[in-house]
């Protein structure tokens, strides 16, 4: 697995008692339907309340509920509260456990791809997203169009506009796909 990358790109850690308070929020249950893409259910396992008080862990998380069921603006709020480098390697360290834990899940890759990307490492993040792609999301609409994101990073602009295609072909209804491909379409033309 992909070792944490923020040490580097941002030089700020959260404490050890800090990474243990907010990984406790995620319990077994919410794991598994992180790990198995329930996002109603992982919702309801999350231990919700103002954003500002929510670990960053859990706003992550909330977060991917929130984009994949098309609550896009909410998405974005909590995405946005998480730029502080303490909270980007928090999820950075999460998610590297998370894909120790669990190699052949591909959510676990998918979410280990989504902190590289965050972290603005595409090539490593494209590669998370292409095995997510690879194990177990060759159906994800999610998955596609993260690893069509990345690709613009790295400026492989075909296989972006492929793969923004085909997320939005397998959920015509996924409005991050489409806002996504015409981010794409702006950005080209």
């Amino acid at each position: 697995p992909t070792p944490p990358a923020t040490e580097a790109a941002h030089g700020l850690e959260p404490t050890a008692q800090q990474m243990a308070r907010w990984a406790r929020d995620i319990t077994g249950e919410a794991e598994q339907a992180m790990l198995s893409a329930d996002w109603v259910a992982l919702e309801s396992r999350l231990p919700l309340g103002d954003d500002g008080l929510m670990s960053p862990l859990v706003r992550f998380l909330l977060g991917h509920a929130r984009l994949s069921n098309n609550r896009t603006n909410d998405a974005l709020v909590l995405y946005w509260s998480c730029q502080d480098p303490v909270d980007l390697s928090a999820y950075d360290r999460f998610t590297a456990d998370l894909l120790q834990r669990y190699p052949d899940k591909g959510m676990a890759h998918y979410l280990r791809g989504d902190a590289l990307a965050r972290l603005e490492q595409w090539g490593p993040a494209v590669a998370a997203f292409t095995r997510a792609i690879d194990r177990d999301m060759s159906h994800s609409a999610l998955a596609f169009n993260a690893r069509g994101v990345a690709r613009i990073g790295l400026k492989e602009l075909d296989a972006a506009e492929g793969d923004l295609a085909r997320a939005v072909e397998l959920n015509p209804k996924f409005i991050d796909a489409h806002a996504s491909l015409g981010g794409y379409w702006l950005l080209t033309k």
